[in-house]
């Protein structure tokens, strides 16, 4: 904050005496007392209290931890100073007492020491207990009760005595009953005055009153209560506020809760502001909305009476000044105001009143009669820039207009107003296009007062408001009322506001706080202020604001939600605030200032807006230019872009960023040469290129001295020919990025013969660096894609990054490295994707055609992917990376994690071996294989595509040793066929399955099957024959070597024969004495029996029964059974239990004499042979001749629903043939006997009667009749109805519910009730059920009995009853804010967005609905249950607003109707970090600095871990790093670092130099120095520091002038003429100033040799070898012309002389560049081509005509007169030789054909062709057989089948060996 140098070191001063003073304590104080009364000295505070004189200060120097109670009557002071008081209570009853912690760090507390107890109330004590008549005043104290009882309080506050309290914090548990403060309230002649302060316990402030007591006063100015109960109680019982209206206004003022009651007779003063009682609502009683006024339509003659009601305020007078239009009412001053004798429309009008009352002030408004207006309607741009149209009444603005009130008014045209402008109430102020109004004197805006300005659609409308004293717009100056401003809006327009003494330009006055809300949305706004900044307030701008403003010096609190453009002239910086800003003004950056446009940012200048730059623009983000920018300064592009129309004036200086060989971020900042679509190219000399968009180059370009190429971004760069880097020269390349955006470069030289891609041309390569971007290169025939060209090697290779495909030519040129025949040069391949194919027999990186080996590295951490068609690895030590050679890939080093994204081809494996791991994920794509072997790790998701495959081992028989191996996919299941072992003669090997278990595959495995031994077991069979059984216990399997034992039983009808034979396996067994067999197992066996024979069935027996019928009889009978048998009969049996036990006949007859049931006989007879016949027919006999009888058994006594009438016959052993029975006189019916008992007989009686029965037995006689009553029966079924009022079942209720029953039913006898609860017994029902205890769906059961024990069908209800209110909670940014709705304050702040969580809970019914409510202020009781629009809650996200507030209620319903309502704290959005001005964050400074801090919610401030005021001073020249930490109560901090270094240090980097000595090398750190002296702010700098500075900066001038000096020698005007002339242009009427610059030159380096760096002057040397080469080819050129104009027209094929003339021309003229060439003229080129033509005739000179013999060793020469330079290759008979089949050697061209290719020509004569580049010659030679191998004749047909099948022997035979060998090598 800038402020006035006079008023800056007054304040210096007085800050200094204060530290002074401050300190002198601490000097005077140190010898172990605690406390002092001057310089005496106590152990205690309560000695010194004792020891006290009426009026004296203690002041205490030290904690006291005394256990001590101090009581005071009489007038005292006691400064705290910081220190605490935990074991001390106070009680203080007379005098004046002031206790004060000027540090507010102190704490008094009675931890350790009972507090005071309140002889007003024995049940209380207290920290500090104020009584009878004393007068105390705390200061700043923290007062902490810690005692945890609900009788403490940690002020009481009683008698008639008076409190006063001025801030602090006073806080005691939050259990129930602990306050804060506790006012006893019973006496008028008490007060309590609270001007500020935190109040926080379980109750903040209690006040306490006798009924019929009288109150005193309590006035609460400032204060936050918190409470865990209520923060504000007033009980009912002793006491409350005086009306419902006064409470409310408190809760608002407070941020309290309240219980109201009827406190009477008590004086209360709420708050200190203004406000209108509700409780009048009347058109009279006036409106504050000045849109809405009162209305009031009287008749003429009416009177009407104007009443404002008006509460609040500090108790004093209230003014009133009344308007009536905006004009003030003269003489109005009164409460009210009455218009008499009313008459329209002369009384008609707005009138408004101003109540004021010190700063307080409020406004209402009456609209009188008709609104009228004569006026036209003005349009006007509102703060969205929406064009609005003014249709009410406005004021147009004169000079003679200086006072103006609520309302509108107009500029238009020129207007001057020579005094200052009073604005009072809400004004707004509309600026015509082309208006221009000046005020003289400014516009005094003050609290509670508003000021707008609209401009119109052009925005040309002017306000110069010039101030002398106060602000130029806003507060007033010294001497003037109202230093703190009121509303300011500004919304369009050109605003320039100034004050020139005492105030801001737009906000405060001289002591101003800078809390006024100043919002500035469009418009170009100027603001200077003097002792203030030039903006002093709180600004906004609104989300979309568009201003340009320009000011000295403004406060940045809320900058971070700026939308403009603002320039500040404390650092001449322009900043641009927002993402977005469309400026809708023109506007100039002026000279000497910088606008940043910021990275991600726009800034757009629309059509018709002008921008004029004098200063400088630096453009990190976009400028849309629709309109024009006038460029007279500088502008810098440092990554941003300037798009549509251009800047006129000077151009922009544009950065290029780019990533360097480490991946790291660089910016190239010098000059480049930009490759586009109109600069192509073919030479690049050293120094920078860019490329920018689709490019394409038709011709190979050369690369000529240190070359470096950045890609930019979507840039795609083609070079058709390759790009040539010969030995001796340097390439390299760079990207923007590694994504898909990264630019790329083809060089493509396919078509050219033997040059590479990328590197040398017919040679080796110079150095390649490749660090980013997507390179593709493909070499000529014979060169490499990337190294060297045909026969050269590949030079120095690097490529640190990107995505590289390197193809080499068809005839043997490597992918990376040498061309055809040329070795590998020195690769490293560090980072990036490369693939790398090599032509015919070369490799894909290394050497050329046929080399082998190299010299490859991948540096020592390497990343690189590469793809070789193949890659020697001989020497892999120090390699890392991921390396495929051919189609095989592994990783090199222990591990490799892949961090972009990674194609696998299909066909490449990468093969993770033992020991290492490859950290992969979803970005692989494995379009081919990935195999983990065993040992192998890889970590990470699957790739995408192809899964990684595993390696599985299988040990399929146990035994430890890998039988199988296969490899199975991630996610896939491997299986194999059960594991088996071989058995063995005593035990077998049963598998179980695998260890471990086959699961899913996700990594390697190995499984060993696991086996069961057992006892082997062999089995026995067991035959089945018939006439025999085998019998055995157990099974017929049986383990090895255990015995088998059996018995063999014959057969019924069966027996054993004379060849009876048991036998085992054929062998014969005898049993034991027992008959049984034993066996041993020891193999599988099998049992026989033999012998065994059938005898034949006998025949059922005949019974002669001697004449007996079967009929009932008394006579004996006789029964004699007959049968035969072939073996005769040995007796017979009979039966008369139908067989079921068989009695042995003694003799042949049996005779039945005694009497008995009916029985059935049957016979059967046994044979010796042990058959037994089939049983006989029955023979029936029967003897019987009793009467039968009858016996009843009934029930007719009990009521019953029927009953069983059981009948039982007695009767004799015939039986019974009937029983009959019959119901009163009707039909006899028979009955059935009992299924149970047949002797028995039932009868079902269902209906009341006479039932009679008789009975007839077997033989037909029939017994006496008998009979039974009955009269009891009843099965009618009872119906149970059950009554529960209103309640329905299975629903919820809240309420008891009673429930009774009731039997509608007709029956006999009387029923009985039951019931039962849920599932539990059955209880007799007595007396109606009332269910009062909750549940959650009880089932009340019930159920009638008749008297005859019918039962009722089962009646239920279910009752749910929930009596319980539900609960729940409610959570911001995840921490529980419930409150209950009266103890909601404003307490919680939040910097960033939060998540509200409400939930509801209830334990029975259920929730049945979570609502909300969103209010931007706290609500009372009733106002939360008067809500009717709650909000369903799902989810509430806040998001974070500057000094946005939020409360949410909360209402919860359960099913059964219980709701529970309570509400959240209340939140406060803070955004804005405290704000540290005076210096830099992170800035180095020299002198002495002063720094402010300032924050609307300040919480601390510490300097290097010291707390500090908000102002201070950091000494200057000296070494010190500091720390400043500010802090806000929402949490928002700043925290500045900055360093303080000695002045001296400064020309530490220049110490050594000189004059003599200086070069531009130190240009940079010497102007660095210099600019860093301008650059200190010298406004707090001492003078020695200000003397310090200029010595050094005087030495940086005189060094800065000697290096211009020097830069001037290097750079003449000679030098300028020829800087663009190279050996490639050069010209020979260049060779004048050719000279005059090399003179220059070397004179430069002569006279400033010392003053040169070494890259300075290798530049001149540069310079002078361009010259030097330059001139050197002007001298070539003229001796080729020399030595051409010099030779014959003409020569002779034998002139052997002028031959070697002409061809020593011809070399120097080939040695000629194109360019050198081209400066030759035709004609002499002419003459040379003719003199050669005659001269070139290629033929045979040695050879022609050669003979071979097969079988010969040695070779066969010719030779070409030719060069073999020229020679490209030979033919024999019209075809190509490889070759490999000879040499060629110079010295003309010296051809040698091996002996191995000449054994392959046919016997006879071959015609060879050497071939040149020019031209071609050809001989014979002629091959002879070899006499000692006999040929074959023509016709030998044997001998030619013979060969033939040789051949195909041969053919097979290499085939299949190359097949084997390809196998071996793939491990097939």
């Amino acid at each position: 904050m800038t402020r006035h140098k006079t008023s800056s070191r007054l304040l210096a001063m007085l800050l200094s005496l204060i530290l002074v003073i401050g300190v002198l304590p601490t000097m005077v104080f140190a010898d172990g007392h605690v406390a002092y009364i001057g310089n005496t000295g106590y152990a205690t505070l309560a000695q010194a209290v004792s020891q006290a004189d009426p009026g004296d200060t203690i002041l205490l120097t030290a904690d006291d931890s005394t256990a001590q109670q101090i009581e005071i009557s009489e007038n005292l002071t006691i400064e705290l100073d910081g220190h605490s008081l935990p074991s001390t209570a106070f009680k203080i009853t007379a005098g004046t007492v002031t206790i004060g912690d000027r540090k507010g760090t102190g704490i008094i507390n009675i931890e350790h020491a009972a507090g005071f107890v309140a002889t007003e109330n024995s049940r209380c004590s207290s920290s500090i207990y104020v009584t009878g008549t004393a007068n105390v005043t705390l200061n700043n104290l923290r007062v902490e009760q810690c005692a945890e009882d609900d009788l403490e309080k940690a002020i009481f506050l009683g008698g008639s005595a008076s409190l006063t309290i001025n801030g602090g914090n006073y806080t005691g548990p939050k259990d129930a009953g602990v306050d804060a403060i506790f006012y006893y309230n019973n006496n008028t002649s008490s007060s309590l005055t609270i001007n500020d302060g935190h109040f926080e316990a379980n109750c903040a402030l209690s006040v306490n009153k006798t009924p019929g007591t009288g109150g005193g006063t309590l006035v609460i100015r400032k204060a936050t209560f918190v409470g865990n109960g209520t923060a504000f109680w007033i009980e009912q019982e002793y006491g409350g506020v005086t009306t419902q209206e006064d409470a409310e206004r408190f809760l608002a003022d407070s941020s309290g809760s309240y219980i109201v009651g009827s406190f009477d007779q008590a004086n209360i003063v709420i708050g200190s502001g203004l406000f209108v009682s509700d409780g009048f609502t009347g058109p009279e009683y006036g409106s504050t909305d000045s849109d809405n006024p009162a209305e009031l339509t009287p008749e003429d003659g009416d009177s009407i009476t104007l009443l404002p009601q008006i509460l609040g305020g500090d108790g004093s007078d209230y003014t009133y000044t009344w308007f009536k239009d905006g004009e003030p009412i003269s003489g109005a001053a009164a409460s009210s105001y009455t218009i008499e004798n009313y008459q329209s429309p002369e009384d008609d009008g707005l009138y408004s009143v101003i109540v004021s009352q010190g700063d307080n002030r409020i406004t209402l408004y009456w609209q009188v009669g008709e609104k009228t207006s004569a006026q036209d309607a003005v349009a006007y741009l509102n703060e969205n820039g929406d064009e609005q149209t003014l249709t009410d009444d406005y004021t147009p603005v004169t000079s003679d207009v200086t006072a103006w009130s609520d309302g509108w008014y107009v500029v238009e045209g020129d207007v001057s107003i020579d005094s200052r402008v009073t604005v009072t109430g809400d004004v707004k102020l509309i600026l015509k296009d082309g208006a221009n109004l000046t005020v003289n004197g400014g516009l005094l805006v003050r609290t509670n007062d508003s000021f707008t300005v609209y401009a119109q659609s052009q925005g040309t409308g002017a306000l110069n408001a010039i101030s002398g004293n106060g602000a130029g717009i806003g507060g007033g100056g010294e001497g003037s009322p109202g230093d703190d401003c009121g509303t300011i809006n500004i919304h369009g327009g050109i605003i320039k506001a100034t004050c020139s003494f005492n105030g801001a330009g737009i906000g405060d006055g001289l002591w101003g706080n800078a809390t006024g809300k100043i919002t500035i949305t469009g418009g170009v706004v100027t603001a200077s202020g003097t002792s203030q900044e030039g903006i002093s307030g709180i600004l906004s701008t609104g989300a979309n604001g568009n201003a340009v403003i320009y000011t000295d010096g403004i406060d940045p609190e809320n900058s971070n939600s700026w939308s403009c453009i603002l320039f500040n002239s404390d650092d001449n910086t322009g900043t641009v605030y927002g993402t977005s800003v469309t400026v809708d003004e023109s506007f100039e950056i002026p000279e000497g200032y910088q606008l940043t446009v910021g990275s991600g940012q726009t800034l757009t200048i629309p059509s018709g807006v002008k921008l004029t730059n004098k200063g400088s623009i630096v453009n990190n983000g976009r400028i849309e230019n629709s309109g024009r920018i006038e460029n007279s300064g500088e502008i810098i592009n440092d990554g941003g872009q300037i798009t549509q129309n251009p800047v006129t004036g000077n151009s922009p200086v544009t950065y290029v960023p780019y990533l360097d060989e480490n991946g790291a971020e660089q910016v190239l900042s010098q000059q480049y040469i930009e490759i586009n679509g109109e600069n192509l190219p073919a030479v690049w000399q050293s120094g920078w290129y860019v490329v920018e968009g689709e490019v394409s180059i038709d011709s190979r370009v050369t690369v000529s001295g240190d070359v470096k190429l950045i890609l930019r971004d979507s840039s795609n760069l083609t070079v058709n020919g390759g790009i040539d880097v010969s030995e001796g020269n340097s390439f390299t390349v760079y990207a923007q990025s590694t994504d898909e955006s990264m630019g790329q470069l083809t060089a493509d030289a396919s078509n050219v013969d033997s040059v590479s891609g990328i590197g040398g041309e017919y040679g080796d390569g110079g150095t390649i660096t490749i660090n980013g971007g997507t390179i593709e290169a493909t070499g000529g025939r014979y060169g490499s894609g990337i190294g060297g060209g045909n026969g050269g090697d590949g030079g120095t290779i690097t490529i640190n990054g990107g995505t590289v495909t390197a193809t080499g030519g068809t005839s043997g040129g490597a992918g990376i490295g040498g061309g055809y025949r040329g070795s590998s040069g020195a690769i490293t391949l560090s980072g990036g994707i490369i693939t790398a194919t090599g032509g015919r027999s070369a490799s894909g990186i290394g050497g050329g055609y046929m080399v082998s080996g190299g010299n490859i590295s991948t540096g020592e951490n390497g990343t690189a992917v590469i793809f070789a068609s193949f890659i020697p690895t001989s020497n892999t030590t120090g390699w890392k990376g991921l390396i495929f050679n051919v189609n095989n890939g592994k990783i090199y080093g222990d591990s490799y994690t892949v961090e972009g994204a990674l194609t696998i081809p299909d066909g490449k494996t990468l093969t993770v071996e033992d020991g290492k791991t490859l950290n992969g994920g979803a970005n692989i794509t494995n379009n081919g294989t990935i195999k983990v072997n065993m040992g192998g790790t890889y970590s990470g998701d699957q790739p995408t595509n192809n899964k990684v495959i595993y390696q599985i081992d299988w040990d399929t028989d146990g035994d430890g040793d890998v039988d199988e191996t296969e490899y199975v996919a991630y996610g896939e299941t491997p299986s194999h066929e059960d594991g088996s072992k071989a058995s063995t003669t005593d035990t077998v090997y049963t598998f179980t399955g695998w260890d471990p278990e086959i699961v899913t595959v996700t990594g390697t495995a190995t499984y060993t099957a696991r086996f069961s031994s057992d006892t082997r077991t062999y089995t026995v069979t067991v035959p089945t024959g018939e006439g025999y059984t085998i019998q055995y216990s157990g099974g017929t399997e049986l383990p090895y070597n255990s015995n088998f034992t059996f018995t063999v039983e014959i057969g019924q009808g069966y027996y054993k024969t004379a060849g009876f034979a048991v036998q085992v396996n054929g062998t014969a067994l005898t049993p034991d004495k027992d008959g049984n067999y034993t066996v041993e197992v020891l193999t599988d066996t099998r049992i026989t029996v033999e012998g065994v024979a059938k005898e034949s069935a006998l025949a059922a027996p005949t019974v002669d029964t001697h004449g007996y019928d079967g009929a009932w009889t008394a006579d004996n009978v006789t029964l004699t059974p007959s049968a035969t048998a072939d073996s005769g009969i040995a007796y017979y049996e009979y039966s008369k239990d139908d067989g079921k036990s068989w009695t042995s006949l003694t003799g042949n007859s049996l005779t039945i004499s005694e009497s008995d049931f009916a029985k059935d006989y049957i016979f059967r007879a046994v044979s010796n042979a042990g058959n037994v016949s089939p049983e006989s027919d029955p023979v029936t006999v029967q003897i019987d001749k009793a009467k039968p009888d009858v016996t009843f058994d009934g029930n007719i006594t009990d009521y019953l629903q029927e009953d069983t009438l059981k009948i039982i016959p007695i009767i004799g052993l015939s039986g019974i043939s009937q029983v009959e029975l019959k119901k009163d006189n009707g039909e006899w019916i028979t009955l059935n006997p009992s299924a149970d008992n047949p002797n028995t007989y039932f009868y079902t009686v269902t209906e009341n009667g006479l039932y009679t029965v008789r009975v007839t037995s077997g033989t037909g006689v029939v017994g006496d009749e008998k009979s039974i009553t009955y009269d009891k029966i009843d099965s009618t079924e009872p119906v149970v109805t059950i009554d529960s009022g209103s309640y329905r079942s299975g629903n919820w209720t809240n309420e008891n519910v009673t429930l009774s029953v009731s039997n509608t039913a007709s029956n006999l006898g009387t029923a009985t009730f039951w019931y039962k609860v849920d599932k539990g017994e059955w209880q007799a029902y007595t007396d109606d059920i009332i269910v009062s205890e909750e549940t959650d769906g009880t089932v009340y059961t019930f159920m009638a009995i008749s008297a005859s024990g019918v039962e009722s069908a089962e009646a239920s209800i279910t009752v749910k009853l929930d009596k319980t209110a539900p609960d729940g909670d409610v959570e911001i940014a995840e921490s529980s804010v419930k409150k209950f709705i009266n103890t909601i304050t404003f307490g919680l702040f939040f910097n960033q967005n939060v998540d509200v969580t409400i939930t509801g809970t209830d334990d029975l019914s259920g929730v049945a609905a979570v609502e909300y409510y969103r209010s931007e202020e706290i609500l009372t009781e009733d106002d939360v249950l008067a809500i009717e629009d709650w909000t369903v809650y799902s989810s509430i996200s806040e998001t974070a607003e500057a000094a946005a507030k939020f409360v949410y209620y909360v209402k919860i319903t359960d099913h059964a109707g219980n709701v529970t309502y309570f509400g959240s704290d209340g939140v406060t959005f803070d955004l804005t970090a405290p704000v540290i001005e005076g210096v830099t964050n992170g800035a180095t400074y020299y002198t002495t600095q002063s720094v402010t801090v300032s924050d609307a919610n300040l919480e601390s401030i510490t300097l290097n871990d010291e707390t500090v005021n908000g102002t201070f001073t950091i000494e200057g020249n000296k070494e010190e790093t500091y720390t400043i930490v500010a802090t806000d109560k929402a949490g928002n901090k700043t925290e500045y670092t900055l360093t303080m270094k000695p002045i001296s240090s400064l020309e530490e980097s220049i110490g050594s130099l000189s004059p003599d000595n200086v070069t531009s090398q130190d240009k940079e750190t010497v102007e660095t120095v210099k600019e860093q002296i301008e650059s200190i702010d010298l406004e707090d700098a001492t003078e020695d520091e200000k003397t310090a500075l200029q010595e050094i900066l005087d030495k940086c001038n005189e060094l800065v002038e000697k290096i211009e000096e020097s830069v001037q020698a290097g750079n003449t005007e000679n030098t300028d003429k020829v800087e663009d002339i190279t050996a490639d242009n050069v010209k020979p009427e260049n060779k004048d100033d050719l000279t005059a610059a090399k003179e220059d030159l070397e004179n430069a380096l002569e006279n400033f040799g010392d003053n040169y760096t070494e890259g300075e002057k290798a530049e001149i040397q540069d310079k002078l070898d361009q010259i030097n080469k330059a001139l050197e080819s002007i001298e070539k050129v003229e001796t080729v012309e020399d030595a051409i104009s010099k030779l014959p027209d003409t020569v002779e094929s034998d002139d052997a002389e002028t031959e070697a003339l002409i061809n020593t021309a011809k070399e120097q003229y080939d040695a000629l560049t194109d360019h050198e060439k081209s400066l030759i003229p035709e004609e002499l080129k002419e003459k040379l081509e003719s003199l050669l033509g005659d001269l070139l005739d290629y033929r045979i000179i040695e050879g022609d005509g050669s003979k071979w013999t097969l079988g010969d060793d040695a070779s066969l020469t010719i030779t070409a007169n030719g060069s073999v330079e020229k020679f490209t290759g030979i033919e024999v008979d019209g075809k190509a030789v490889d070759a490999a089949n000879y040499t060629v050697k110079s010295g003309s061209t010296i051809i040698s054909l091996k002996p191995e290719y000449l054994n392959t020509l046919s016997v006879g004569k071959h015609t060879l062709t050497v071939i040149y580049t020019d031209g071609e010659t050809s001989g014979e030679f002629e091959i002879l057989k070899d006499t000692e191998t006999p040929t074959p004749d023509t016709g030998d047909s044997s001998s030619m089948v013979l060969w033939i099948t040789l051949m195909f022997i041969a053919v097979c035979g290499l085939s299949g060996a190359m097949v084997y060998g390809r196998k071996k090598k793939y491990g097939k």
